[in-house]
């Protein structure tokens, strides 16, 4: 809350709706307002005069854009569920005019005194946004806001993998409460789908209720999965591809922590040059030496092939195609050896490098990788079979 002095009657600015008590200084004398709301889990809000030497002024309650039906001053974003949210404000109990005004703001001009009250509600139900149709990224998907908070999806509270879900042509929503870090959020539940081959190849829908908690909670709960924008139409979905032997393997490496080690047996790839999209992993700031990634099976299995998609940021960044790489299985004496016959190993900085081998039936296999010199190598995926 602010006070200001314009030509004519002086005003207050009430422009972020949160519990407090604010003292200011209006035509040189002082007001002070006090505040109680839960915004932004719901869209009520109560001010009260608590202290008045101004006399005459005017309270300005900002409108937000959403709830004017514009998710940002622009055409970017638009809403696609054809709701229309309004505001209510009563002073003392009664009802005051509420109508969009060039400025963003209810006014409320009066001579004030001390325990007036003003309440003002602002409609709160859960909105769906499409981006601009040149945004080529979102096309086809759907984020959902709630009032001011744009909502997202994250693995803890779906147990499915979230990018298959697919959003109903008209979703409904249902509020819920999760806490998330030991802070209580308010969260939205809607029907959906989740798209899947199975382990015969074909494609299978399954009903699912997807849980969507606020997008500034996320990442408090362990890595994992999250996505803003959800797929509505066939064409934004991501089907979640069968189980792989390497998908199903406990993965480990030579250097402590590598971040977002999840990302090699995700089965998720790069779908061009510049593509960065797919998740990798990368050992930077190391340089030079020999790094390895693990894969411990479940139980024995035949291996012939080994594919890896190198990430390699040059010439801006510091990972490069590795200097050399080579697979090596664990024997039945527990000893590490480099698979035979091998084809030429090779280091495509785009799409994927392959070799195949002489098979072998191991319990586990290495990826070994010697990096560049005066670089670094990473990557986005490691596939065997």
């Amino acid at each position: 809350m602010k006070g200001s002095e314009g030509n004519n009657t002086p005003a207050v600015y009430v422009n972020l709706y949160l519990a407090n008590s604010s003292t200011l200084s209006v035509s040189g004398r002082k007001v002070v307002l006090s505040q109680q709301t839960g915004y932004p889990w719901d869209g009520d809000i109560a001010i009260t005069i608590d202290q008045n030497k101004a006399g005459t002024f005017a309270l300005k309650l900002r409108l937000p854009g959403w709830l004017q039906n514009r998710p940002v001053p622009s055409d970017l974003y638009r809403y696609t569920d054809n709701q229309r949210l309004a505001a209510t404000c009563t002073v003392n109990g009664t009802p005051v005019a509420v109508s969009p005004s060039d400025d963003g703001y209810l006014t409320i001009d009066r001579k004030w005194k001390k325990g007036d009250r003003v309440v003002l509600h602002l409609d709160m139900q859960p909105r769906t946004v499409r981006a601009h149709y040149k945004v080529e990224a979102d096309r086809g998907m759907t984020c959902v806001e709630r009032g001011p908070l744009v909502y997202c999806a994250e693995h803890p509270d779906n147990q499915f993998d979230i990018f298959s879900a697919l959003l109903n042509q008209q979703p409904r929503f249902t509020l819920g409460q999760a806490e998330v870090a030991g802070t209580e959020v308010v969260t939205l539940k809607t029907d959906a789908q989740t798209l899947d081959f199975n382990g015969s190849g074909k494609l299978t829908a399954s009903d699912c209720q997807l849980t969507l908690i606020p997008y500034y909670a996320w990442c408090h709960r362990g890595s994992g999965r999250m996505r803003v924008w959800l797929p509505q139409d066939l064409s934004a979905t991501t089907p979640a591809q069968p189980a792989t032997l390497a998908s199903q393997s406990r993965v480990t490496t030579s250097t402590a922590k590598m971040p977002a080690l999840s990302a090699v047996n995700d089965r998720l790839v790069p779908r061009g040059e510049g593509d960065r999209s797919a998740p990798y992993t990368h050992w930077w700031p190391k340089q030079g030496g020999t790094e390895w990634i693990q894969y411990d099976f479940r139980q024995a299995a035949e291996v012939s092939t080994s594919t890896v998609y190198w990430f390699c940021d040059k010439p801006w960044g510091g990972c490069d195609v590795p200097k050399s790489w080579r697979i090596l299985y664990l024997d039945n004496s527990g000893q590490w050896k480099p698979v035979e016959q091998p084809d030429a190993y090779p280091t495509q900085p785009v799409g994927a490098s392959t070799v195949s081998f002489k098979p072998v039936s191991t319990k586990a296999v290495r990826l070994e990788v010697t990096l560049p010199d005066n670089d670094s190598a990473g990557l986005f995926e490691w596939s065997v079979k």
